[in-house]
């Protein structure tokens, strides 16, 4: 088993995704997601056309109060309904489908089953008390018991029974019904299912064998459109009164000519109804609307199919596939462009498929998409949070480094007093500064800016200190180091330069030497305070290049004076208001401390120089350094040749 510690987490992890996502497909753990998801393609599809034979005669609002005032509430005697049938033969109608359930006897059950019998085009339905989680044979569904029968004279009369069960889901729509349920040993199918089979001359057993059902064994409803947008409505109480006013004589003002050769589906809509149930296009729908749009799915062979169960793992396993291709090949942003491309794609291909009758999971391939790109975000910010703790670990190292270049300054120098200050803007700094005791009572020191900031210029930093300090011991000339140090800077450095300026100070004979190779200016701060820069001449930056020349200046030094050299970043650190600390500030600064020691002066410096840029990240590395020449010292001459005690 060594060999599975050789594979990589994230093979580990994408197998995993693979089996959560068929997991989670195959048990349908976002059904309900999935519904509203359904809801959606249905409200953006344009509604369908219809089969123009199928009319709703509708019980509404205007026909409960027309026969209100009659003195006749619902339920209407059963001879109203017998006049409706009359009717609809007399006027040529094709069929009449009733949505109201007649279990119970009533006095007008002989004179309506003779008009049904009559016409002989009438379906009734039933009702049956239905267990949804007990599955039959194929689509048919097995009932607990019956809860609406028919009269057994409308029965033998009519055409056709069918059943009008619905399934309800978890959220209360209706979606979907069971074409066939099975009770005492014989099978009824649905009402619309019966009438279709009926009108088309077709045995509804055969029908249903290539008719579309989901993973349950349900019948997707394929609703045409809204209620007011679909199939024609016909006022039931406007049909009785234009008949009646045609057999009084009277002349109506409509005629009844439409009914021939429609399909009439009667049933209730008037408001506050118990037939009024939420459907994926609105939140009150009659029901009497889902028998003619199952009737229209029948005539016109316009049908739901949905996509099997492996073919959902198939769309979601594929989507994942392409989903984890695009993250984690290419950048972040790339990624996010590329998914909301992919989704926008597969969303729009499920629209047009829905558009045509085909459904496929639209919810999950889209979670996975989102998901996806999730996942591989925060397995690369984990990632690029182990590089960054690694890196930072070997910059801390190069920082170590770097710091074993810089000198510890000395507790005694010969007749000076030095104090240095250096603080990178990154972990390692590509300012320098070196002190050397090059004996006789001087001392050598130097002060440098590496172009660039960062590790690079670290590594330059640490390299031109090593040459510096071999060459500042073959010779004790500023110029000469700088020549020698040039041309070999020259020879690695490609692109990048280095700005120094080298110090000698000579306290036996009282004099400063110094040679500048495009740095910043000496500042020197005299007894009564006032800071001037002093820079006679200066050569190019090292490492430009090779043939360069440099020129060395020298000047008495007094005891009472103070130098300062730093570098730019010092003068360039800025203030939220985006301005500059200055060399002016710098001298003031210098000037109003020149009373303190060295080491006062450096401290009050940088603590009005991080308070002026305070609140901005630091742009630049930081470093200043003070000379303080000491009045005596023990043995030999003091500064300007006075005599030590």
């Amino acid at each position: 088993m060594s060999f599975l510690k050789k594979i990589p987490l994230k093979y580990y992890s994408i197998t995993f995704s693979f089996l959560l996502v068929s997991f989670l497909s195959y048990s349908h753990a976002s059904h309900n997601s999935e519904l509203r998801a359904y809801d959606l393609l249905f409200k953006l599809r344009p509604s369908l056309s219809v089969n123009k034979d199928i009319a709703i005669i509708e019980i509404s609002d205007d026909t409960l109060s027309a026969f209100a005032k009659a003195g006749r509430h619902w339920p209407f005697p059963r001879y109203f309904h017998a006049d409706l049938i009359d009717v609809l033969k007399e006027y040529g109608a094709k069929a009449a489908v009733f949505d109201i359930l007649f279990s119970e006897p009533t006095l007008s059950d002989a004179r309506f089953s003779e008009s049904v019998k009559s016409f002989g085009k009438v379906y009734f339905p039933v009702a049956f008390d239905l267990d949804a989680g007990t599955k039959g044979k194929g689509p048919v569904f097995k009932a607990q018991g019956l809860s609406a029968g028919i009269q057994d004279s409308l029965k033998s009369t009519s055409l056709g029974i069918g059943h009008i069960n619905t399934f309800i889901d978890s959220d209360g729509k209706v979606r979907r019904v069971p074409l066939f349920i099975s009770y005492k040993g014989k099978v009824t199918p649905q009402l619309s299912l019966k009438t279709a089979a009926g009108i088309l001359g077709l045995n509804p057993d055969k029908v249903s064998l290539s008719l579309p059902l989901d993973s349950s064994g349900y019948f997707l409803i394929n609703y045409p459109g809204k209620w007011v947008k679909t199939f024609s409505h016909y006022s039931y109480y406007r049909i009785l009164k234009v008949y009646s006013d045609i057999k009084k004589g009277l002349k109506p003002k409509d005629s009844l000519d439409f009914l021939k050769d429609k399909i009439c589906v009667i049933g209730m809509t008037a408001a506050g109804t118990t037939d009024l149930k939420p459907v994926p296009l609105e939140s009150n729908y009659p029901m009497v609307g889902l028998i003619a749009g199952m009737l229209n799915s029948f005539l016109t062979k316009k049908f739901i199919s949905p996509v099997s169960s492996a073919g959902n793992i198939f769309i979601a396993l594929t989507i994942l596939s392409l989903s984890l291709i695009i993250c984690l090949n290419f950048t972040a942003l790339k990624s996010l462009l590329l998914s909301l491309g992919l989704g926008a794609g597969y969303f729009l291909a499920d629209y047009l498929l829905f558009d045509r009758g085909i459904y496929a999971d639209l919810f999950l391939p889209l979670l996975v998409i989102i998901l996806s790109y999730i996942s591989v975000l925060v397995y690369r910010f984990f990632q690029e949070s182990r590089r960054r703790q690694l890196l930072e670990k070997e910059i801390d190292i190069a920082r170590q480094i770097q710091e074993s270049f810089l000198p510890k300054i000395p507790e005694t120098l010969p007749g000076i007093e030095l104090t240095a200050f250096m603080k990178p803007a990154k972990f390692v700094a590509g300012d320098l500064y070196d002190i050397v005791d090059l004996g006789k009572g001087k001392t050598g020191i130097l002060i440098g800016d590496v172009s660039g900031k960062g590790v690079p210029a670290s590594l330059i930093m640490a390299q031109t200190i090593s040459l510096f300090r071999v060459f500042a011991r073959e010779s004790l000339s500023p110029e000469e180091v700088f020549d020698k140090l040039n041309k070999e800077l020259c020879l690695v450095l490609r692109g990048r330069f280095v700005t120094a300026l080298y110090l000698i100070i000579d306290s036996e004979k009282g004099f400063l030497s110094a040679c500048s190779a495009g740095h910043n200016p000496l500042i020197i701060v005299d007894s009564q305070g006032k800071a001037e820069e002093f820079m006679p001449s200066s050569g190019p930056p090292l490492g430009i290049m090779d043939f360069s020349e440099y020129e060395e200046f020298q000047r008495p030094l007094l005891e009472t004076e103070k130098i300062a050299v730093y570098t730019d970043g010092v003068t360039e650190a800025r203030n939220k208001s985006g301005e500059e600390f200055g060399i002016d500030l710098l001298k003031k600064n210098l000037s109003e401390n020149s009373n303190l020691s060295g080491r006062g002066m450096s401290g009050k410096v940088i603590a009005r120089l991080l308070s002026f840029a305070k609140g901005l990240s630091q742009y630049d590395d930081i470093t200043l350094i003070i000379v303080t020449p000491l009045p005596t010292y023990e043995v030999g001459k003091g500064v300007n040749g006075i005599q030590g005690k």
